[in-house]
């Protein structure tokens, strides 16, 4: 599902760019926009520590000139692993969170470099992650694994505030209301071998096995503390 969906950001994205040069020749009916999020390199720049829960790193919107009515998808997505070593104790965990947005907008311009816009989305997330921690000596061991999936599928509205900096140059920020329902689902196991001189092998097993899923919900409030450096083409 995260492939399937960072493949149809990207095919848009190609699409688009074909289009657009396609009318190249012609006087141009939409304006394209490609943004990325700049709060981390601000962050850096200024040594800040401001925190935006807005989640959407890559944006694309695409707006009629004589309707200013339009679409737009974003997508981000964050990861890491990290492992451990401790003694006796091995520990390691992963993480993989995917958000996905796409719907409609209107574009307003207000002035020469001002114009803003609104809309509603459809968004989707994912989040997998996994632990792991094990522990190994002479007399016995044990191990422990978990796996949580929790995936969300919501929508609500939006607003943006675009300046245009040049003719291909955009700063922009913008606001937004979600809600999402969806699944949580949790595997836990854990085994443990301790030394046993009655048992055949000399050794006897105890294994616990914990299978969960339920139902969670969402409300995310993103306030216009974010900022994307555009290119519209």
């Amino acid at each position: 599902m995260v492939k399937s969906l960072l493949l149809l950001f990207c095919s848009c994205l190609i699409a688009q760019a074909g289009y657009a040069q396609g009318a190249g020749n012609s006087t141009a009916q939409v304006d394209n926009f490609i943004g990325v999020q700049t709060n981390n390199l601000i962050k850096q720049v200024f040594n800040s520590t401001a925190a935006t829960n807005n989640p959407y790193l890559l944006t694309y919107s695409m707006d009629w000139r004589k309707t200013g009515w339009g679409f737009r998808i974003g997508a981000g997505y964050s990861g890491g692993s990290n492992s451990n070593i401790a003694g006796f104790t091995t520990t390691s965990s992963n993480s993989d969170v995917l958000q996905f947005r796409a719907g409609v907008e209107r574009a307003y311009q207000l002035t020469g470099r001002w114009s803003a816009g609104a809309g509603l989305d459809l968004v989707f997330n994912n989040n997998n992650s996994s632990a792991s921690s094990s522990t190994q000596s002479i007399f016995d061991s044990s191990a422990s694994n978990s796996r949580t999936i929790n995936t969300t599928v919501g929508g609500g509205a939006m607003g943006w505030l675009h300046y245009n900096a040049t003719k291909h140059l955009v700063i922009g920020t913008e606001a937004s209301f979600y809600y999402a329902r969806g699944t949580k689902s949790q595997v836990l196991d854990h085994n443990v071998q301790n030394v046993n001189p009655s048992s055949p092998t000399g050794y006897s097993w105890d294994w616990v096995e914990n299978k969960q899923k339920f139902g969670v919900s969402s409300s995310t409030f993103s306030s216009p503390i974010v900022f994307y450096l555009m290119v519209k083409f």
